[in-house]
């Protein structure tokens, strides 16, 4: 009986040193060019990021809530498995369907093992 969990354990081992990181990312510092935004347009906007298990195959997901909710995922470009932390650059924007309002802005970052960051947002105005 003994050996048969000890043989157990020693599976897990290899499993688990092969696995990919267990690390979920930390997003900080979220800025945004202007917090009044018209529809059709774009702006730019930017947030660090932390991933000890590496920045690539990373995605950064854009929610807005308000009027016209609408959610998008992105592939982050540039990142690789040996860079753990970057400044974070995005363009944001809602089309001209969006319906005018207060909306909320949140940001959340994917790693290539589907862990999720904590999200950031703002407050924005769009006319």
């Amino acid at each position: 009986m003994a050996a048969m969990k000890l043989a157990s354990f020693f599976l897990l081992l290899p499993l688990m040193a092969c696995g990919g990181g267990s690390t979920a990312p930390t997003l900080s510092s979220l800025m945004v060019s202007t917090s009044s935004v018209t529809r059709g347009m774009t702006y730019p906007g930017s947030a660090n990021i932390e991933d000890p298990d590496g920045l690539s195959g990373l995605k950064l997901e854009l929610a807005f809530t308000g009027p016209t909710p609408v959610t998008g995922t992105v592939d982050v470009a540039g990142a690789s498995s040996e860079m753990t932390s970057a400044a974070l650059p995005f363009v944001f924007g809602l089309t001209a369907a969006a319906n005018p309002g207060s909306y909320t802005l949140g940001i959340t970052a994917i790693d290539r093992d589907g862990l999720r960051s904590n999200t950031l947002s703002t407050a924005l105005e769009l006319h």
